[in-house]
């Protein structure tokens, strides 16, 4: 008998949303500690791995891990900060409700540089292999603010312009029970073995992708208008969390050329590989399709239902307990 890690609701969930039921088998499922610390697995203590820990240096980035988003200020019950400086977590072992397998999940925007993979896929796929420059975290108000506007360089005697231009959005995952992750960096630091503990977080990947469709979908429009590529850079894991609760049709263009109908809005997806000699996870290209934002928007808004007045009203009996003498009604 094949035994399955997942609480029943989430088994009726999986029922409910008439996908094929597919939940972690217990003898795959993965402990929860963090897939990475400053670029490398927990159980790889090299001195290369060493290196980046001791210098709090994202080996992604090149330089220092984020200041901003990767600092801790959790404390312990004598007041004192679990872990000092950055914490350097790229990525968490996850066990969706969904999956037969388990998924390092990347939460840190910064993991997808790794190698300029993503951008020598753009470079090809969007730009034929032309020469390109990257303006990063730019202003486009009133829609915010892009993490990065790619150009196209146009050599003109002794001046540069530049030609064809695309927008790109690296999408990561959060964390929920961010203590879990804090407690998990604290004590690898200690030089404890973490791979051999379960650490108590989850994943807002409901939030995440709710967050973004709207960015989505708002930026869709504006570079849909400009007749520009919008690219969105995700993981597997999230992109299927996001075809998950949005159903809206895709073209597959991983090995055809652009889409020449109008459609601006590209999701480049990525995966992370585990290279046995390398003794860490590798980032490659998985897919890309291309959609509109207008058919994005008519999954959120067009959702089919079967929910009825007698429906709501059986639940509002059901959860409210209406029985005489229990239920208090206000006046």
């Amino acid at each position: 008998m094949v035994e399955y890690i997942g609480s029943v609701r989430s088994v009726e969930k999986g029922i409910e949303e008439g996908g094929v039921l597919k939940v972690v088998k217990r003898h795959k499922r993965h402990k929860k500690y963090c897939a990475e610390i400053f670029g490398f697995p927990p159980e790889n203590r090299s001195e290369e791995a060493k290196s980046y820990r001791e210098t709090f240096t994202c080996p992604f980035r090149g330089k220092e891990c984020d200041p901003d988003n990767k600092v801790s200020n959790l404390t312990d019950e004598d007041g004192n900060l679990l872990v000092e400086g950055q914490t350097g977590e790229c990525s968490v072992w996850h066990n969706p409700s969904w999956s037969e397998e388990p998924y390092p999940v990347i939460t840190c925007p910064y993991r997808f540089l790794e190698g300029n993979v993503v951008l020598n896929f753009i470079k090809e796929k969007f730009f034929n292999n032309n020469e390109i420059v990257v303006a990063e975290q730019v202003d486009i108000p009133p829609f915010g603010r892009a993490d990065a506007l790619i150009g196209e360089i146009i050599k003109k005697d002794d001046s540069l312009d530049i030609g064809r231009i695309a927008h790109l959005e690296y999408q990561a995952d959060g964390t929920t029970g961010t203590r879990g992750v804090i407690e998990c960096i604290r004590d690898f630091r200690q030089g404890i073995d973490v791979t051999k503990k379960d650490y108590d977080y989850g994943l807002n990947s409901k939030a995440s992708v709710k967050g973004a469709s709207l960015q989505m979908i708002n930026k869709g429009y504006l570079f849909q208008e400009l007749r520009i590529p919008s690219i969105w850079v995700l993981q597997d894991y999230l992109f299927r969390y996001l075809r998950r609760i949005y159903n809206f049709d895709l073209e597959d263009v991983t090995d055809n050329p652009l889409s020449s109908e109008g459609k601006y809005l590209y999701f480049l997806i990525t995966k992370l590989e585990y290279d046995k000699d390398k003794k860490k996870f590798i980032l490659r290209i998985d897919k890309c399709y291309v959609t509109t934002p207008e058919d994005m928007q008519k999954s959120i808004m067009g959702k089919t239902h079967e929910i009825t007045i007698d429906k709501l009203r059986k639940k509002i009996l059901t959860k409210a307990d209406i029985t005489c003498g229990r239920q208090q009604f206000l006046p």
